[in-house]
């Protein structure tokens, strides 16, 4: 166990590495973290088989070279455990169990082949992300609420409210297949979590188009 953490550092880690790209854990509002962080096993799932498509560039039977660091950070399991106190503490040993348990269970599914060091991505694999999310009415309202509200904001970051604005009409008016749509919410995410001012309302926002992929 290594020391203990206020906030669950690693969760913020995974963001990092499936919206930034990046091995780096940077400071990340936790509110962003949370509202884009998957709920369920379902979501999860629909999440590291994007990550997985990102990494070998849509190309099935292409290796992915995976390492003790990244391996639980493409599976989402390097979230650190809750102590009794409300604190975190990382257990590397069950992170690393679990992420490989994830991989046994995506090969058994057929999603990927290889072994925990080098993996490759499944016709069968990409076919799951070839589903098409469905955008109900009630969230297609809320979208256009927060559309609103961002128009009549006369920040100076008006570059980055633009961005946020058209992924946002896109996703309204345009069906979305899983991938594009994880996408769109990790830029969602990307873009709100610079603009402190509006992350309450777009955290909540993000949330519910999170839960849209059960």
């Amino acid at each position: 166990m290594g020391k203990p953490s206020s906030k669950d550092i690693g969760k913020r880690a995974i963001y990092n590495y499936h919206v930034n790209d990046s091995l780096i854990n940077e400071k990340v509002s936790m509110d962003i973290v949370k509202n884009w962080y998957p709920q369920n096993f379902h979501q999860k799932e629909i999440f590291i088989l994007n990550k997985m498509k990102e990494l070998c560039d849509g190309l099935d039977g292409v290796d992915i070279r995976m390492t003790q660091q990244t391996l639980p950070l493409l599976f989402m399991t390097e979230e650190w455990t809750e102590t009794k106190d409300g604190r975190y503490r990382q257990d590397k040993s069950q992170i690393l169990k679990r992420a490989q348990n994830r991989f046994d269970d995506f090969e058994h599914r057929g999603y990927i082949t290889g072994n925990y060091g080098c993996l490759q991505f499944t016709f069968s694999g990409m076919e799951k992300l070839e589903e098409y999310v469905e955008i109900k009415p009630d969230v297609n309202e809320k979208i256009q609420q927060i559309i609103d509200e961002l128009e009549r904001n006369t920040d100076e970051s008006i570059e980055r409210y633009d961005k946020l604005i058209n992924i946002l009409q896109d996703i309204k008016s345009e069906p979305k297949r899983f991938s594009e749509y994880i996408s769109d919410l990790g830029n969602i995410a990307s873009i709100a979590g610079t603009i402190p001012t509006i992350v309450p309302r777009v955290g909540g926002l993000l949330s519910n188009l999170v839960r849209i992929l059960d």
